[in-house]
Formats: structure tokens, C-alpha cells, sequence
């Protein structure tokens, strides 16, 4: 007997020493362009995201998405053929990727991968990468040609270790390496052996594994945290081995049990030490063993078709664990598996044997141990607390299992399980097996659908049924039923019963509400029951409003959830109602389930985790799959306190069990990043690379020129990546300060935002609703445009202030200008009355000269004949005053001309010697009484050319006046004419030797009405020089005037020969003809004009035009005798006579009244 003791304990403990494990991986579905990709390996970066690899390239999860990156923006050399081998992390956290044709590149903070050529030049053309690891703060490279090299990348220092040496079998292929203490390398080679190399003294030995090498084509090797070297290989029946280095001798089987080591003769192509020391292998087709080196426990995961939650594949390609300790099984061509590192205080059972995930609408942990499980639809389930399990009335064939509602126990350990179609059955614990209790109505019927089995302090059960309430003493004897609709019962089925402290009895009913039990003590079949509403009647029959669960907590309330999910207090005390919110809790938390632990505290099943609620302190701990739940969903009135201390709930996928006082919910350790950023849909880094240097993710100032002012953030708080459940809201302080509540896109876009600057901002909250995870913001900087920049503002103010000035200064002008218009207008009034009155006066005055001069000249040819000489000279000197205050009028009269421009030229061919001569002989006798030397000098030839005599004359009597006038007694003048043939001109000069022109007032002599400091000392009006310039300008000629103060002046005036000759209408050029206006009627002139005329015959007529009847009489007797002679005093007159008799001469005068000369 002792010996069958013995054998069946050693049974039960190699059961226990190596099982399959109750499976709880969470499958991670992972395609490309919908395609299932093999990923090899994977690891988790320092800020949480995890990164994939697989051949084509990697892919990085951010708990939502996956980005993918090619292998050809990861490796430097483009070839198609190679692919992604292996990803890992080194101890500064960067991401390190080999390919399979031996590239390496590291993944730089901005987000793009490098080559680590770009640390050490020519590294990459040199050596092909085969092995990598990270340890001790170091990479530790083995080459495809056996050379192993250690990079410190702090340092970035690259030293060379050792080179392995070839084999026979693999050449000198490496298949794995580990590193010890920074001390000695342990390197596998392709069916070859396993080297240990020492690296202080260099000493290279070959460790002897205990079975052929030359077998296995992949030795795998790995260290435990006692630096034991754990060796698999992948030919069936080496098994594991495990060597201790300081007992320098393999120790599996000190560690292992011998049926554990059965167990191991497989072909392991994957291992990997967690951070708890457990030993994990991954074997070609057998699923995944856990071995703890510790107690030589061995677990074993595999695939199991009607477990969803098992291993989706039984070949493990590759092993690691992320932050969270979560455990990253990788499979071939399967889903990616993770099993949670979930709270080890919360239990599990699937409610099948088959560890096939059942929904479980309720459970009950019996007096004696044994947990029951009742289904939806596949019976019941018992597991006995040596682990057996046993399940009763499920699917067979086409018939569907039981549906088990409630479960309870009696005071003889008979287990009742209330059904769903199938009654009432009471299970028989000491012969094993179930009876069905018949229940009948009072119309024979039966019972057919048993909601809820309760049990009273007084060991009575009460069974809610489809037809009423019926109470028990035990299963033989019936105390008491109470239909439907009688004993004031009021609804149609109860879906939980309660006590109270006190021993009241507490029944829900859908549509009726909540009934109290008033017991008559005598006869318990004539008791009633009490109504309390907890709604209007005219809602509560909704039932959405019928109470699914309910708990006591003693004396104080009953706590009751309805079927909309709320929770509902009943003060036992005031008997008053009053519905929960629990504040930062979901949007709608929907309660499922309901345990009172005491007064105040309360569990919830939901249908989104397991709810603790303090109602002491109002504080909220919701339990969900990221804290070890099997599943967030849990179903109706499935919950109950078990004997053993134990809290078990019903979900979707089994029952989860725990003791509140021992499970606690750890807080969120997320952290908010920007995940990316794009700029006027363009990534940042391509946009504004120089300030993505760290990475987006490490943003944290960001400046955009005005045209990149369309951007779009995209956030996530990342911590488990496995449950992000979080929720989000941004906003973009300086404009818009409002929260914006982000659903599962976690984008915020702006759209043409003004310069300025900003803050994003966004908050995210773990899923209990509030906001428990620290703020991430961004400083926004949008500048300005130029033109709205301050130095551009500061430009716009000066131009402001110029314009104003401008404004002012033109206004200013504006007035000047106006005020000087009307001077000028006031001017040009008065110079218009100057030069009318010069005109008038001109006209008045040569009427009366020319009445002197014509009898004058007469009576000097009388002097002269007689021999007069005294007469002669007082007649001379009559006649040169008179032609002197004629020449004045003349002055007046070509200054008016011009001013009208209408001063001309006429042109005619003269001797101008001969001219020049007559000019000068009238200033001999000045000459003589001033005792002036007055020299002419004159060509020895006659010079014949063409000018205006009259103005010629004025130029030169002009000339010699101002020489005359300015020189002192003694001085000398000469006038000198000489040609220059080779120009065809001549030149005639005026010299004087008077005081002559300073030099600051040469520029100004020829201008109107100017008067040099010695001309203001001596008579003059300032018209002479510039009237002679203007006369000589109009011969074309040219003025010229050299002055020294020491010897006098030089006039010259340099006149064309030919220039002038009359060819056509020329502008300014009339030719000469017989006329008589404004000139002295000089007698010698008309008799030589008479003379030129000697052939006309008396028949010629002239007529002639004048207002003054003296001139008149004058001008008739001159043409008498040569011409018929008409005579008109006004021009009206005179064009009524010229119509007339058609005159062959017309002589007008210019100023007449009515009509004058020119009109």
C-alpha cells in the first residue's frame, strides 16, 4: 500500500514538475500589403514603441498602428536580395539592425537608420556582420569570417578580440555568442564545437559538450542570471544542456529532474532568460517550454485549436520581453504571441476541461473546496482542488449544453444548479451525479427556467423561478412557493435574492422591482411581501430598469444594478433610492454585477473590467486585462463571494477569482509623445530637418517660416503597448484654448494659422477617466512675415512719418506753390501792363521821333549847304539824341517781341564793313571829347553776307554805348573785325579798357533786367545785354565776354556767313522787304528805296494806315509825288479801303483803335 503511496505522489509531483500551462497569450495579427509576414525579432526602444523584424524590412508598433520601414532606407548597400536578419537594442537604448548578407545600421534620433560606416569608414566594405550582442555596455561583433570585435559607443572606440578558428564540417560559420562577466566569450560554430575564449590572456579552449557537434547544425547558447551557460541544439535527443563555469562541469542534471529532461530531447531553435530568471525555449514544432532553474519546474505552451488564447503556433522563432516584462513569443508564420506579465494574484479558469474559453454565467466555491462553473450553453464544470476537472451536460453531437443561471449549496453539501430550460438539478456529491428536483405549479406544470438559487442564514434556499418564488428546507421538502402576481409579488421572473443583517429577505423582480419578505413565523406559507419602487410605474416595467444583481452590505443599504448598467443605492434605513455616479469613471460605466466586501467597499463586474469602488473615500480602481483579467466583458449576476475568501467573476472568456485585500492596481506610467509631425503634408524631417535632430518624439520647440504655417500632429501616450486604451484631448493655446477631444485618430490638424506664437498641448487619461498622464506640450513659434515683422513695421512707421512729412511739406509746396502762382499771376498782370505801357509808350513815343527825325534831316542838308558849321553841330546833336532815345524804343520793342515771341529776323545781304563803319563813326566825336583812343580795325575787303541790318545795328551801337559808358577819359576801345575763312565766319570784338566784369557776375550780365555792381553806378536799364544777346542768338551767331578788372572788357560776337541766307519758311527768318513800321523815317532811306523803284509807274497805290494825323500828312508827302496815296486813321478803316481799291502797298501802323495793324 505504501508503495502505490509513493508511486502516485511521484506521479502527481512529475505532473506538476511538467504540465501544460493554462494558456494566456494575446495574439498580435501582423500583415503587409495583407500579407501574414514572419517576424523574426523584436524589441521595445526606451520610449515603449516596439520594433519588428521581419525580411522585407521593419515595422514599428505604437500600441495602434504599425509603420513600416524598408530595407532599403535601413541598410547601405541596396541589394534586393538581402534581408532583415536581426534587430536589438544596446544599453543607450538605440536600435541596432543586421541584415543577412552582414550590413549593420543603427537607428539615429531623428529617426533614420545609418550605417555604422558612418562612424567607422570602410568598416561595412571590410566585414560582414554574423553575430551581434549587447553586454556590459558594449557590442560585441562576430563576423561571418570568424573575427570578433568589441564597439564602445560612448567611446566609439572598435577593438579587435579574437578570430575563431575554421572547421572541417562548417568552415568557420558562427552560430551563437554570449559574454561572461566582460571576461571570456563562449562562441558555437556550425557543426563544430563550442569555444570558450578568455579575453584578459587571450587563451582560446574548446569546451566539451557532452554529445556529438558535428550533428547539430545550430547550437543555440544562453547564460541564466547565475551565469550558468544553458546550450540547445537542434538535432532530436541533445537535449539541454547546462554548464556551471564555476564547477567547470555540465549541472542539467542537478537542476532538472530526469522526466523533465525526457522532456527536452527537442530541436530548440530559440532561448531567452527573462528578467525573473525563468528559462524560455522555443523548439521546431513542439511550442514553447518555461523552465525555472530555481525549482526544475517545466511549463509547456502550445497550440490548441478551441483555445484562442493558446500559442497560434507550436514553432518559436524568436523570444523577448519588452518593458512590462510582457514575454514576446514570435512563431512561424503565425500571429505575434505575447503572455502578460498580468497580476500573479489573479487566477483563471477557462470553464471547459479542454482549456477551451467558455462564457460562464455563474460559479460557486463549495464548502469542501471544489470550484463549479456554470455555462452558457456548455454545461457545468467541476475542478476539485487537486486540479481535476470534470464537465457535465455539454454539447454532444447536435444537442446544445445545459445553461447553467446559478449555483449554491445546501447544508449537506448537495450542490443545486438552477437551469435555463432544464429546471432544477441537485447535484449528489457522495455518488456523483446529478438528479433533477421537479417543481411544479399549481397547474402541474413544470419548472422549466431556474434564475437565481439562494440560501438563507437559516439554511433554507429560495429558487426564483419562471412561475415565482419557491423556498426549500432542503430538497425534500418544500416550505413554501409564492406565485407570480400574489403575496404582493408584482413582475414576471426574480433575478436575485438577498439577505440583510437584520435576516430580511430582499427579492428583485423584472418589472415589479424590489420586494421585501415579511415572514409570518407560524406558517411561512402565509407570508407576503413589500413593494419598493425605485422608478415610476410607468417606467419600471421597461426593463432596462429591472435589477440584474444585487449585495448587502449589513445594515446600511442594499446595492442593486439594473439592467441599463447603473447603480442604485437602497438606504435600509430611510428605504429611499438613489442612483450612483461615480465620478471620473467612462462616459457610462455599465455594471453587469455586484459584491458589497463591507460597507465600503464594492466590486462590480462590467462590461469594461472589474470595478473597485472605496465608498469612504470615492475612490475608482477598474481591473482590465492589462492587470491579469482574462477579458474586460463580464456577465450578468455572474459573481460571488466563495468560502474560501476568494471573489470570483464571470466573463466572455471564463471566471477570474482573487482575495480583494491581495491584488492592487498599479498606477499608469505612460507618457505622452508626438509620434510625428507634418508640415503642409510633408514629414517635418524632410521640411525642417535641422530641428528634428532628436527625434519628434523629443520635441519640444518647433519654428515654421510664414508659408509652413498647415501642420498636423499625431500623438499617443504610450506605456504596455498592449492596452493602449487611452483617451485623448489637444488644444492649441494663443488660438483656440478649448480642449478638443480626440477619438481614435490621436491627429490634430491646423489648417493656415496666423504668425505668433503658440503651445500645443494634449492630455490623455488611462482609461478610468481621468486625466492621470502628465501634459506634453510643444512650443510653436510662426513667424511673421517680412512685411509684418517688427524692423518691417519700424520701415512702415518711417515711410508713415515720411508721408506725413510729405504730406505736409506738399501741402506746404501746394500753398507755396498756389501763393506763388498767384504772384506770378499778379506778376505776369503787371509785367503784361509793363509791357502793354512799354509798347503804348514805345508807340508814343516814336510817332513824335519820327515827326523830328524827317524835317531834321532836311534842315542838316540846309546847314550844310549854307555852311552852317554851328548850326550843323547843334542840329547833330539834335539828330544823334533823338536816335538815341530811338534805339531805347527800339530796345522796348524787341523786349516786348520776345516776350510774345514774336521777335524775327529779316534777313538781307549787306556789306557789313560798310555797316560796321557807319556804327562806328557815330561814336567819333564822344571819342574826341572824352579824349578816347577809338581804334577799328576792318577786313581790307569789302565782306558781303546776310543779316538783319536794323538788330545787327542795335548789337553794335549797343556794344560800343556800354564801352563808351565805362570807360574813363584816356582809356582806349577798339572794335576789330576779322574773318576766319576756315569756319565761314566772322568775328567782331569790342574792347574797352574800363573797370571790367568781376568774375562771379560773368554768368549773369546776359540776363534781363540784371545790373553789375559798375553798371549800378552808371545810367542804364539792364535790358541792353541781354536784348543783345537774344539778337544775336537769333542770327545764330554766339557771344562771348572776357573781363580782367585791371584791363577791361572784351566783347566778341562771332556771326555765320551763310547761315542766315533766306532758303524758304524758316522759323524766326522773314526776308527783307520795303517796310516802314516801327522805324525812323529816315529820309536818305526812302529816297534810296524811291530810287530802287524808278521804273513803277504813278499808277502804283499805297495805302497807308495811321492814327496820328501829323504822321499822316508826313508819310503823304514823302509818296505823293511817286504814288497814289490812301489814307486811313484807324484799322477798321483801313481794311475797309484795302478792300476796296486792292493797294499794292499797305503801310499800318500796329497800335490803332477799333482795329489794329495785325487783326
Amino acid at each position: 500500500m505504501s508503495c502505490r503511496l509513493v508511486l502516485l505522489m511521484a506521479l502527481l509531483y512529475t505532473c506538476f514538475l511538467s504540465a501544460q500551462h493554462h494558456s494566456n497569450f494575446i495574439h498580435l495579427p501582423f500583415t503587409l500589403n495583407n500579407h501574414n509576414i514572419k517576424v523574426s525579432h523584436v524589441v521595445q526602444d526606451s520610449m515603449g514603441f516596439v520594433w519588428l523584424a521581419h525580411g522585407s524590412g521593419i515595422s514599428k508598433y505604437d500600441g495602434y498602428d504599425f509603420k513600416f520601414v524598408p530595407k532599403e532606407r535601413i541598410f547601405k548597400d541596396k541589394d534586393s536580395s538581402d534581408r532583415v536578419k536581426e534587430i536589438f537594442k544596446d544599453n543607450r537604448g538605440v536600435i541596432w539592425a543586421v541584415s543577412e548578407n552582414g550590413q549593420l545600421s543603427y537607428l539615429m534620433k531623428n529617426g533614420n537608420f545609418s550605417s555604422i560606416d558612418s562612424r567607422f569608414s570602410g568598416f561595412q566594405n571590410k566585414h560582414k556582420v554574423a553575430i551581434v550582442i549587447n553586454k556590459d555596455n558594449k557590442l560585441w561583433l562576430a563576423t561571418k569570417r570568424g573575427s570578433v570585435y568589441s564597439y564602445d559607443p560612448d567611446k566609439a572606440v572598435l577593438d579587435s578580440i579574437t578570430t575563431i578558428p575554421k572547421n572541417h564540417q562548417g568552415g568557420g560559420q558562427l552560430n551563437s555568442m554570449v559574454v561572461r562577466k566582460s571576461e571570456q566569450l563562449i562562441i558555437s560554430t556550425y557543426k563544430g564545437p563550442v569555444y570558450s575564449y578568455y579575453i584578459k590572456n587571450k587563451r582560446l579552449v574548446q569546451l566539451k559538450v557532452p554529445y556529438d557537434y558535428t550533428l547539430a547544425d545550430n547550437t543555440q547558447l544562453l547564460l541564466d542570471k547565475k551565469n550558468r551557460l544553458w546550450i540547445g541544439s537542434t538535432y532530436m535527443g541533445h537535449g539541454i544542456k547546462v554548464y556551471d563555469f564555476n564547477r567547470e562541469s555540465f549541472v542539467e542534471n542537478d537542476i532538472l529532474e530526469e522526466e523533465v529532461l525526457s522532456q527536452l530531447n527537442e530541436l530548440f531553435i530559440s532561448m531567452y532568460c527573462d528578467d525573473y530568471g525563468a528559462i524560455w525555449l522555443g523548439t521546431d514544432g513542439n511550442g514553447l517550454y518555461k523552465i525555472d532553474p530555481d525549482t526544475g519546474v517545466l511549463q509547456i505552451y502550445k497550440h490548441n485549436d478551441i483555445n484562442k488564447f493558446s500559442l497560434s503556433s507550436n514553432t518559436v522563432i524568436g523570444i523577448n520581453e519588452d518593458l512590462n516584462q510582457n514575454l514576446w513569443v514570435l512563431t512561424n508564420y503565425g500571429n505575434i504571441n505575447i503572455l502578460r506579465n498580468g497580476n500573479d494574484k489573479i487566477y483563471y479558469h477557462s470553464g471547459s476541461t479542454q482549456d477551451k474559453p467558455t462564457r460562464v454565467l455563474s460559479s460557486f466555491k463549495a464548502s469542501e473546496g471544489t470550484l463549479w462553473i456554470g455555462t452558457d450553453g456548455e454545461g457545468i464544470t467541476k475542478v476539485t482542488t487537486d486540479g481535476k476537472e470534470k464537465q457535465y451536460f455539454k454539447s454532444s453531437g447536435g444537442n446544445k449544453g445545459y445553461y447553467i443561471h446559478s449555483i449554491n449549496e445546501d447544508d449537506k453539501g448537495h450542490i443545486w444548479v438552477g437551469t435555463y430550460r432544464n429546471g432544477m438539478l441537485v447535484y449528489d456529491r457522495d455518488r456523483d451525479r446529478f438528479s433533477k428536483l421537479p417543481i411544479k405549479n399549481s397547474k402541474n406544470n413544470s419548472v422549466m427556467d431556474v434564475r437565481f438559487v439562494f440560501k438563507d442564514s437559516q439554511d433554507r434556499l429560495w429558487l426564483a423561478t419562471d412561475f415565482g418564488i419557491y423556498v426549500y428546507a432542503d430538497k425534500n421538502t418544500l416550505l413554501a412557493r409564492f406565485y407570480n402576481g400574489t403575496a404582493g409579488l408584482q413582475g414576471s421572473i426574480s433575478q436575485s435574492i438577498v439577505e440583510d443583517a437584520s435576516g430580511n429577505i430582499w427579492v428583485s423582480y423584472d418589472g415589479g422591482g424590489l420586494f421585501r419578505f415579511n415572514e409570518d413565523l407560524q406558517d411561512i406559507s402565509r407570508s407576503d411581501f413589500t413593494r419598493y419602487t425605485h422608478a415610476e410605474d410607468d417606467i419600471i416595467a421597461n426593463e432596462n430598469y429591472n435589477i440584474w444583481s444585487m449585495a448587502t452590505d449589513g445594515t446600511k443599504a442594499l446595492w442593486l444594478v439594473l439592467v441599463n448598467g447603473s447603480l442604485v443605492k437602497f438606504d435600509l434605513k430611510k428605504q429611499e433610492f438613489r442612483e450612483l455616479e461615480i465620478k471620473g469613471a467612462y462616459d457610462k460605466p455599465n455594471f453587469r454585477s455586484v459584491l458589497a466586501e463591507n460597507s465600503d467597499n464594492l466590486w462590480m463586474g462590467s462590461s469594461n473590467g472589474i470595478w473597485h469602488y472605496n465608498l469612504k473615500d470615492s475612490i475608482v480602481k477598474v481591473f482590465q486585462v492589462r492587470d491579469g483579467l482574462q477579458d474586460n466583458f463580464y456577465m450578468q449576476r455572474s459573481a460571488h463571494k466563495g468560502s474560501d475568501g476568494y471573489y470570483y467573476f464571470g466573463g466572455l472568456n471564463g471566471v477570474n477569482y482573487f482575495k480583494p485585500n491581495q491584488i492592487q492596481k498599479e498606477g499608469s506610467q505612460a507618457s505622452l509623445v508626438v509620434e510625428n509631425l507634418t508640415i503642409l503634408n510633408q514629414p517635418a524631417i524632410s521640411v525642417i530637418p535641422d530641428q528634428i535632430k532628436n527625434g519628434v518624439e523629443r520635441l519640444k520647440y518647433v519654428k515654421l517660416e510664414p508659408d509652413q504655417s498647415s501642420f498636423s500632429f499625431r500623438f499617443l501616450a504610450i506605456d504596455n503597448v498592449l492596452f493602449s486604451n487611452y483617451h485623448y484631448a489637444y488644444r492649441l493655446k494663443g488660438f483656440n484654448d478649448n480642449w478638443i477631444f480626440s477619438e481614435k485618430e490621436r491627429i490634430a490638424t491646423y489648417t493656415n494659422i496666423p504668425p505668433g506664437n503658440y503651445v500645443f498641448e494634449v492630455k490623455a487619461g488611462s482609461g478610468n477617466g481621468e486625466w492621470d498622464i502628465d501634459k506634453k506640450s510643444v512650443n510653436i513659434q510662426i513667424l511673421q512675415p517680412f512685411w509684418q515683422t517688427s524692423t518691417a513695421k519700424f520701415i512702415y512707421a518711417l515711410l508713415l512719418l515720411g508721408l506725413l512729412y510729405a504730406v505736409v511739406v506738399w501741402i506746404r509746396f501746394r500753398n507755396r506753390i498756389i501763393a506763388e502762382e498767384l504772384q506770378r499771376d499778379h506778376e505776369r498782370e503787371l509785367y503784361a501792363l509793363k509791357m502793354d505801357f512799354f509798347a503804348k509808350m514805345s508807340h508814343e513815343i516814336q510817332t513824335p521821333l519820327t515827326l523830328i527825325l524827317i524835317p531834321l534831316e532836311n534842315m542838316l542838308e540846309g546847314a550844310l549847304k549854307s555852311g552852317n558849321v554851328l548850326l550843323q553841330q547843334r542840329l547833330k546833336l539834335i539828330a544823334n539824341n533823338a536816335e538815341r532815345l530811338s534805339r531805347i524804343v527800339f530796345e522796348l520793342t524787341s523786349l516786348r517781341d520776345k516776350e510774345l515771341e514774336k521777335l524775327v529776323l529779316h534777313p538781307s545781304e549787306n556789306n557789313i564793313v560798310e555797316d560796321l563803319r557807319e556804327i562806328s563813326s557815330s561814336f567819333q566825336e564822344q571819342a574826341s571829347f572824352k579824349g578816347i583812343h577809338f581804334r577799328c580795325t576792318y577786313p581790307s575787303e569789302d565782306l558781303k553776307m546776310w543779316y538783319d541790318k536794323e538788330k545787327l545795328e542795335h548789337i553794335f551801337f549797343n556794344l560800343l554805348s556800354n564801352a563808351f559808358k565805362f570807360t574813363p577819359k584816356g582809356g582806349s576801345i577798339s572794335l576789330d573785325v576779322v574773318v576766319e575763312d576756315w569756319d565761314n565766319k566772322v568775328k567782331i570784338s569790342v574792347t574797352d579798357s574800363g573797370p571790367g566784369i568781376p568774375d562771379e557776375e560773368l554768368d549773369n550780365i546776359f540776363q534781363l533786367f540784371y545790373q553789375a555792381d559798375s553798371g549800378k553806378q552808371k545810367e542804364g536799364t539792364g535790358i541792353g545785354l541781354a536784348l543783345t544777346k537774344e539778337l544775336v542768338d537769333l542770327h545764330k551767331g554766339k557771344i562771348d565776354v572776357k573781363s580782367d578788372p585791371s584791363k577791361g572788357s572784351c566783347f566778341t560776337v562771332t556771326l555765320p556767313m551763310e547761315v542766315n541766307r533766306v532758303k524758304g519758311d524758316e522759323p524766326g527768318i522773314t526776308p527783307d522787304v520795303l517796310k516802314i513800321e516801327n522805324t525812323k523815317e529816315d529820309p536818305v532811306v526812302i529816297s534810296q528805296a524811291v530810287e530802287r523803284k524808278e521804273q513803277q509807274e504813278l499808277s502804283k497805290t499805297i495805302l497807308v494806315v495811321e492814327d496820328n494825323y501829323e504822321l499822316q500828312i508826313s508819310l503823304r508827302d514823302i509818296f505823293a509825288d511817286y504814288y497814289n496815296v490812301l489814307l486811313a486813321e484807324n484799322g477798321e478803316e483801313g481794311y475797309a479801303l484795302a478792300l476796296e481799291h486792292n493797294p499794292d502797298l499797305v503801310i499800318s501802323d500796329i497800335m490803332m483803335p477799333k482795329l489794329d495793324g495785325i487783326e
